[in-house]
């Protein structure tokens, strides 16, 4: 398979300084530091096998629309109006635990309120449906995430990276205006894009402009081991009996040109199927199979940035950690095998990145071979990308980089 990966970065031309790190690379356009040491950036995902067959390896937890009351600081969940399965065998929709029964609870949001800086915070709060893991040690969920979709009316458009659509047609990447609004955001994907425009699902959704959209992980522990299949704990695991796991979301002020802040929320997972009824109190996990077949996350910095406005040579470098679960594992024939709890039916290895940032530079940047790593969460594929200005160009701008 080839996957995709977009996400979003600001370059400052700098000249012949480099810079200090900075806490978050994606605040604003002015944000004055280029050096991004340990930062997550955003990362967008969608799949599309050699074959042409769209494969979409993610499950729906939730769908909710929010209506978030500025004036009142309050927030109002109401949820889809039903649920369907989406994905294939090794995804599960689990919209009937988290929005009806047993748990109308699992996505809550006790708190909004204004910074010093009148930007507006919202916490988001996710649990699993299941309090006792001995009731249904089956139903352990793996990166988590929640995807946030609005109505978005300014745009930036990279016509040299494309976006596959649920039906296989392709378009340019496009980002609305809401990416550049959610500071905190850990990435961007085009999934669930064209779920608010279904009447299956909200009766009064209408269509987004743009198709990529933040979204924030869940359920991260780095200070627990990689997930062992014996052992229902590790990095990125929403067990059973997991209790809330919470996230502020940051909104930009410039989102506050009206009273109501309205957007739409889903909930997906990475979940693969372990048991059935007469076996589900010994399940099997099959990872990383059970993993979301995209890479779980990225990280990225910034090294030698001698970028100068009058400068056509002068060049930084980027360097890429890209972490997947999957990458570099060997399909296993006898898949499922419970003599190989680490196999895998079907090859998703990280295939090359790239890097478009048409104000610097007119080609796009492509790097095949990692420097370093294995994908492992201990190890990393290490790439570096070295951009020339040869556009002279100054100031902030924006990028994109692409994760095959």
């Amino acid at each position: 398979m080839k996957f995709l990966y977009l996400f979003r970065v600001i370059f400052i031309s700098l000249i012949l300084l480099s810079c200090s790190n900075s806490s978050n690379p994606i605040l604003t356009p002015d944000f004055p530091d280029i050096s991004t040491s340990n930062d997550s950036i955003p990362v967008s995902e969608l799949s599309k096998s050699t074959e042409g067959t769209n494969l979409n390896t993610r499950g729906v937890m939730g769908a909710w629309q929010v209506r978030v009351d500025i004036d009142n600081l309050s927030a109002e969940i109401l949820p889809a109006r039903t649920a369907q399965a989406i994905g294939h065998i090794f995804d599960s929709d689990l919209s009937q635990f988290l929005t009806v029964s047993p748990c109308a609870n699992c996505l809550i949001i006790p708190k909004v309120w204004l910074n010093g800086y009148d930007d507006l915070l919202m916490t988001v709060k996710i649990k699993h449906p299941f309090d006792n893991i001995n009731s249904r040690p089956d139903l352990h969920g793996f990166d988590v995430r929640a995807i946030f979709i609005a109505d978005q009316y300014d745009q930036l458009t990279y016509p040299d990276v494309k976006v596959t659509r649920p039906s296989g047609s392709e378009e340019d990447a496009v980002f609305g205006s809401l990416i550049r609004h959610i500071t905190n955001a850990d990435g961007y994907t085009s999934h669930y894009d064209e779920l608010v425009t279904d009447s299956r699902y909200f009766l009064d959704g209408t269509d987004v402009s743009g198709n990529l959209n933040p979204f924030l992980r869940f359920f991260e522990d780095y200070s627990m081991p990689v997930f062992d299949p014996l052992v229902p704990d590790g990095q990125n695991v929403m067990a059973v009996g997991s209790n809330y796991y919470s996230r502020n979301v940051v909104f930009n002020n410039a989102m506050f040109e009206h009273s109501e802040l309205i957007f739409y929320l889903v909930a997906d997972v990475a979940y693969g199927q372990s048991a059935v009824f007469s076996n589900r109190g010994n399940p099997q996990y099959y990872l990383p199979a059970f993993h979301r077949t995209e890479a779980w996350r990225v990280e990225y910095w910034f090294e030698n940035n001698n970028l100068s406005s009058w400068d056509a040579l002068s060049t930084a470098d980027m360097v890429v950690q890209v972490f997947d679960w999957q990458h570099g594992y060997s399909v296993d024939p006898n898949y499922p095998d419970s003599t190989n709890l680490e196999g895998l039916p079907e090859s998703s290895d990280v295939l090359q990145v790239e890097l478009s940032v048409p104000d610097f530079q007119d080609a796009v940047i492509i790097a095949t071979t990692p420097e370093s790593g294995t994908g492992a969460p201990d190890d990393p594929l290490q790439y570096r990308l070295t951009i020339t200005n040869t556009n002279t160009s100054g100031w902030s701008r924006w990028g994109l980089l692409s994760i095959r």
